[in-house]
């Protein structure tokens, strides 16, 4: 009698410490989910705590799913929990925009992803960002009752930059651009932080210019070409007394995964003007979407090489669009320039630290056929006169 009792309450005993061990291990397991997503509000109820907001009752920004047999579910959002929450809230009615550059089985969620990344801390190309749009559009109008969950990495910078440019294609937010992103920072946000990097704000007002009508999209079917002639920095950083010799990279980024190098400045020579540095360029060509990136030292451009962009450590970056060059030329003040590790914020750059692109307009011309068929319309025109 006394082994059995004993049996029975040590049984009792082990399934209290079991309880007790897994509610403290929940427990710290949420404390490091709210701590790594800081600010960001989540979506929490009875069954779930996830890092995720309603930015409107049809569109979701959340962070990345993460897979249970990987570590990071730790601290990001259980793949399997997105997946219960979905079903259980929108069944048969969601789908998932992936915007990292890492995929996942989209079966796992019954097939209902589009896997379209792009760079962190990076734009779009202008040609993703509208068939993101579109895909958006097409989806949320197909049913009342769907719904569409966006996510990058956080669920902050790309995904605000794809969830403000949808909006602005609406009748509702045409337009208004700073109410969409105060919209989605202080909804995404306890302390209303949204989209912060210059370029993908850049991209966002390129999507209101077209929304507008400022500009026609055909600009983007046909992007504009542009001779790049010259670089013009109106201050050299103070480097401690040593010359400012920067390392310049011009990639295209039509594809946003598979940027191409068009050029590197590590032989050219650098003019220094009163007070200014000057970059002069052999007529180098450029169309669509481009984005620049200057390594302030020989170091930064090594670890880029060596690492890839896990570890780019660019001084300056910036992202732009050819069709929305004005005048031939591009201003670009410190507060306009995507900074990396915070550079920008050193004493090394002045306030008044700002960039300007010079451009020379490429006029196509037909070809002789198309020119030769013109003619004969002209003077059978001229003929019928």
């Amino acid at each position: 009698m006394f082994f059995k009792d004993l049996k029975n309450n040590i049984g009792s005993l082990a399934n209290d410490l079991e309880g007790k061990i897994n509610k403290n291990i929940n427990d710290t397991v949420l404390k490091l989910k709210t701590k790594v997503s800081k600010d960001k509000n989540r979506f929490v109820d009875g069954t779930f705590n996830l890092d995720l907001t309603y930015i409107t009752n049809r569109i979701i920004a959340m962070g990345y799913p993460s897979p249970e047999d990987d570590e990071s579910s730790l601290w990001r959002n259980s793949r399997k929990e997105v997946r219960d929450f979905l079903e259980l809230y929108h069944p048969d009615h969601y789908l998932i925009l992936n915007l990292t550059e890492n995929t996942y089985d989209s079966t796992y969620f019954n097939g209902k992803v589009y896997h379209l990344g792009f760079m962190d801390h990076h734009p779009p190309s202008m040609g993703l960002l509208l068939h993101l749009i579109q895909i958006i559009h097409h989806w949320l109008t197909s049913d009342e009752l769907n719904v569409v969950a966006i996510h990058c990495k956080a669920g902050r910078g790309r995904t605000g930059t794809v969830i403000c440019s949808y909006l602005l294609s609406t009748e509702l937010y045409e337009g208004q651009i700073e109410k969409v992103l105060e919209v989605f920072a202080n909804l995404r946000s306890a302390t209303g932080e949204g989209v912060s990097v210059p370029s993908q704000l850049r991209y966002i007002e390129y999507v209101n210019q077209l929304a507008t009508k400022y500009r026609d999209i055909s600009s983007i079917q046909n992007p504009h070409k542009y001779l790049l002639k010259s670089i013009i920095v109106n201050q050299v950083p103070n480097s401690g007394g040593k010359p400012w010799n920067p390392i310049i990279k011009i990639f295209n980024t039509t594809k946003p995964l598979e940027p191409v190098l068009l050029y590197c400045n590590k032989n050219d020579p650098i003019n220094y003007n009163h007070g200014g540095v000057l970059y002069q360029f052999n007529n180098l060509l450029l169309c669509g979407d481009i984005i620049i990136k200057v390594y302030s030292s020989k170091g930064e451009i090594l670890i880029q090489e060596f690492l890839k962009d896990f570890f780019d450590k660019s001084t300056i970056k910036f992202g732009f669009h050819t069709s929305f060059i004005d005048n031939n030329y591009l201003d670009l003040s410190k507060s306009q320039l995507d900074s990396g590790e915070s550079f920008l914020s050193t004493n090394e750059f002045s306030p008044d630290f700002k960039l300007r692109l010079m451009f020379t307009p490429v006029i196509d011309t037909p070809p002789v056929g198309d020119e030769f068929t013109q003619q004969i319309s002209n003077n059978n025109n001229q003929q019928q006169l």
